[in-house]
């Protein structure tokens, strides 16, 4: 009898433990929070604007394994967090391509959703009980809120927000999943337009502009990322610097930009930083802010505590293999030896960069077609790892 009741005991506390287990393992992370090493990222996917399509990358030895069909003008794309769901948005076409991952190899097209003007930014909600993703319509200054309850089909249009008069770009959400923050960069200067959440509706509110309309081919907002504190960094591409907003307070942060630029590699070219990546070191724990220079072809790496540039990492040195240039997306991966690298996909060059984030180097640039012939320009990237 004792032992029958061990066993029964045994049997509960297993199955509890399984049950628990696969519920950690299929619960979304948190896409706000700074990026872990260590974090196994296995494939990444690459837009290739020229071609409308989506390339997969396998990071264990740089190989494409798939193609994707896109519509015309494939711009920006976001995963969901357990790397099911893949929305690209196709700024010709107007549309949003939906791919879902069946399992680790396979992939699968669930057609397009959407119509409008130049759709640019895409992002999930990173709270794990907020089932939605948001697209940015930048010609129809609007947002569509998506409801992604169901990743076994395309996501259902919820919501229509109309942003009037503004020039949306890209969009980001905060750790808590109730504030929506996008780029505007409209005609009489630069502003984060703020999508509180109050139920199942969003009110907009709109920052004092931190530009004039004088200002206007000095600054074109680009890539955006947000830490913990609801602090936003916002890639200025017209010129070497980012905007540091403070989304807490709806203002400029102290200090308001981070100085890119460096004389001793660049000279007086601009950086033109495009998009940007939060990376924690595994064995330090340092945390640093990656940010692609598309004018410069370089990578700028700043320390995220102090807000200062440490460093400047040229891609076009053809001593590390193919010439690199004007790089676009970057994206953490996972190597064959379970390291940590940095990548960089670039628009001309046709090739991607390889960063060694231990040291902060250049480890190599390679191609990822065997003819380079068949290479196109790459645009934005991100990185998924295994199904669980």
């Amino acid at each position: 009898m004792l032992k029958s009741s061990i066993k029964k005991v045994l049997f509960t506390f297993l199955a509890v433990s399984i049950v628990g287990s696969l519920t950690a393992c299929q619960r979304p992370i948190n896409s706000s929070a700074l990026t872990k090493g260590g974090d196994v990222k296995t494939h990444a996917l690459m837009v290739v604007p020229n071609s409308d399509r989506i390339d997969v990358l396998d990071m264990k030895d740089n190989r494409i394994v798939q193609t994707l069909k896109t519509d015309s003008r494939p711009t920006s794309i976001a995963t969901s967090a357990n790397g099911r769901l893949i929305l690209v948005t196709n700024y010709n076409s107007g549309t949003v391509s939906v791919f879902l991952r069946r399992d680790n190899e396979t992939f699968e097209t669930l057609g397009s959703i959407g119509q409008g003007k130049n759709p640019i930014g895409v992002v999930f909600n990173p709270n794990p009980t907020i089932s939605e993703a948001y697209v940015v319509y930048q010609g129809d200054s609007k947002v569509l809120v998506l409801n992604t309850s169901n990743q076994n089909s395309a996501p259902k249009i919820i919501n229509t927000i109309a942003l009037p008069g503004s020039n949306p770009e890209k969009i980001v959400v905060s750790k808590d999943g109730n504030s929506v923050f996008i780029a505007d960069d409209n005609k009489q200067g630069s502003r984060i337009i703020t999508l509180v959440r109050t139920g199942n509706s969003f009110r907009p509110s709109y920052s004092q502009p931190f530009t004039t309309a004088s200002d206007a081919g000095n600054v074109d907002l680009d890539g955006m990322i947000i830490d913990d504190n609801n602090r936003l960094f916002i890639a200025n591409a017209a010129r070497s610097e980012i905007f540091v907003f403070d989304g807490k307070t709806g203002q400029l942060a102290n200090p308001a930009t981070i100085n890119l630029q460096d004389s001793q590699i660049t000279g007086s070219k601009t950086i033109g930083p495009k998009n940007l990546l939060f990376y924690t070191s595994r064995t330090t724990g340092a945390q640093k802010i990656y940010v692609t220079g598309y004018s410069a072809s370089v990578v700028s790496v700043i320390d995220a505590k102090t807000l200062q540039r440490i460093k400047t990492i040229p891609l076009d040195r053809a001593t590390q293999g193919k010439e690199s240039n004007n790089p676009v997306g970057i994206a953490l991966g996972t190597s064959s030896s379970k390291e940590d690298i940095v990548y960089i996909t670039n628009t001309a060059g046709l090739t991607i960069s390889i960063i060694d984030p231990v040291q902060d180097i250049l480890k190599r640039n390679v191609s990822t077609t065997a003819s380079s012939a068949l290479q196109k320009p790459l645009g934005e990237v991100v990185s998924i790892g295994t199904i669980l």
